[in-house]
């Protein structure tokens, strides 16, 4: 049975629905009043619980730790660079925003 896998899944599910609604851990750090969800954010928060429940049924059921493959990697990798990405992004609108339009006194 593989019920080591649905376990970990669900707790990791449960703490990162706990996360996002104490700290809004997967909404975009706007200035809005009601902020958007980040796409880069929840895609990396479904590729780490995916793959965080698989090593952690892999080591429960096993004993041992398995060794992550390439490809698992790169998603992750992929995952984290788009974080970075969009960050960069959100900052470059909001200093361009912040000089564009100076104040009239």
């Amino acid at each position: 049975m593989h019920y080591q896998f649905w376990v970990t899944f669900l707790a990791l599910f449960f703490l990162i629905a706990f996360c996002e609604s104490k700290y809004g851990m997967l909404r975009d750090a706007s200035t809005a009043s009601r902020k958007a969800y980040s796409w880069s954010r929840v895609q990396l928060a479904w590729w780490s619980l995916i793959i965080l429940s698989s090593f952690i049924a892999i080591l429960w059921q096993h004993g041992s730790a398995p060794t992550l493959n390439t490809s698992t990697v790169i998603l992750l990798g992929i995952s984290g660079t788009t974080i970075c990405t969009a960050r960069i992004i959100d900052v470059q609108e909001e200093l361009c925003r912040d000089f564009a339009f100076p104040v009239l006194q």
